[in-house]
C-alpha cells in the first residue's frame, strides 16, 4: 500500500508538472498570435499611409500640370496680343514717321514691350523650374514604388514564417492531446486504485470494530469469572484449594 501511495503522489506530482507545462504552452502561444497580430496592424497601417502619400503626391502633380498648362495658355494669349501690338506699332510707327512727338511715344511703348518680354521671360524659367520640380516628385514616386515592392517582400517573407510558426504550435498541440490522453488514462487507474484502497480501508475498520467488540466482551467475562472466584475462595485454613482457584485461574482466562 505505501508503495501504491508512494506511485500515486509521484503520477500526481507529473500530471501537475504536465498541466503547467501546458499552461505555460497555451500563454506562450497567445504571446505569439498577439504580436503576430500587432506586426499584421502595423503592416496594415503603413501600406495605407503609402497610398495615402502617392495619391496626395498624384493629386499635387495633376495640379502642377493644370497649373502649367494655364500658364502656357497665358503666355501663347500674351505673346499673342504683344505681336498685335507690335503689328499696331509698326504700323503706327510707318505712319508717324514724320512726327517726333509720336516717335517719342513709340519709344516709351516699345521699351514698355521689352519690360514686359522680360516678365515674359522670368515666367517661362519659372515653367521650367516647376518641370524641373515635376520630375524630381516622378523620381520620388518611382522610389516610393520600389521601397512599397521591398515591404510586399518583407511581408511575403514574415508570412512565410508565421505559417512555420503555426506548423509548430499544431505539432505542439497534437503532442499535448496525446499528453492528455495519457492523463486521462492515468487518472482512471488512479481512482481505480483509489477505490480499491478505499474498499480495503473500510475492511481493515470493519476488523478492527469486530476485534474490540471481542476485546470488550472478553474483558466483561474476565471480569466476571474473577468475581465469582473470588466469591467461591475458602478460608486461610483452607489453603490446598486456594493454590487450586490459582492454578484454575489462567485456563479459565485462556478460555
Amino acid at each position: 500500500e505505501r508503495e501504491k501511495i508512494a506511485l500515486q503522489t509521484q503520477l500526481s506530482e507529473q500530471i501537475a508538472k504536465q498541466k503547467k507545462e501546458l499552461e505555460k504552452v497555451k500563454n506562450e502561444r497567445n504571446a505569439i498570435l498577439k504580436a503576430i497580430e500587432k506586426e499584421k496592424s502595423l503592416l496594415v497601417e503603413q501600406i495605407q499611409k503609402q497610398k495615402d502619400e502617392l495619391n496626395e503626391a498624384k493629386l499635387e502633380q495633376e495640379k502642377l500640370e493644370k497649373q502649367v498648362q494655364s500658364e502656357q495658355k497665358s503666355i501663347s494669349e500674351m505673346a499673342e496680343k504683344q505681336r498685335i501690338r507690335l503689328t499696331e506699332q509698326a504700323n503706327l510707327a510707318h505712319q508717324i514717321k514724320q512726327k517726333q512727338a509720336e516717335l517719342e511715344k513709340t519709344k516709351q511703348e516699345y521699351q514698355e514691350i521689352t519690360t514686359q518680354v522680360k516678365q515674359e521671360k522670368k515666367k517661362v524659367s519659372e515653367a521650367e523650374k516647376l518641370k524641373s520640380t515635376i520630375k524630381k516628385q516622378e523620381n520620388d514616386l518611382i522610389k516610393a514604388k520600389e521601397d512599397r515592392l521591398k515591404l510586399i517582400e518583407l511581408i511575403a517573407k514574415e508570412k512565410e514564417n508565421i505559417a512555420e510558426k503555426t506548423k509548430r504550435e499544431q505539432a505542439k498541440l497534437k503532442e499535448q492531446a496525446k499528453l492528455q490522453k495519457q492523463l486521462k488514462k492515468e487518472e482512471e487507474s488512479y481512482k481505480k486504485l483509489k477505490q480499491k484502497r478505499e474498499k480495503i480501508e473500510k475492511e481493515i475498520k470493519q476488523k478492527q470494530k469486530q476485534l474490540e467488540s471481542e476485546q470488550k466482551q472478553l474483558k466483561k467475562e474476565i471480569t466476571q469469572k474473577t468475581k465469582k472466584l473470588k466469591t467461591l475462595k475458602p478460608k486461610k485454613p483452607a489453603k490446598k484449594s486456594s493454590t487450586k482457584s490459582k492454578k484454575s485461574k489462567p485456563k479459565k482466562s485462556k478460555k
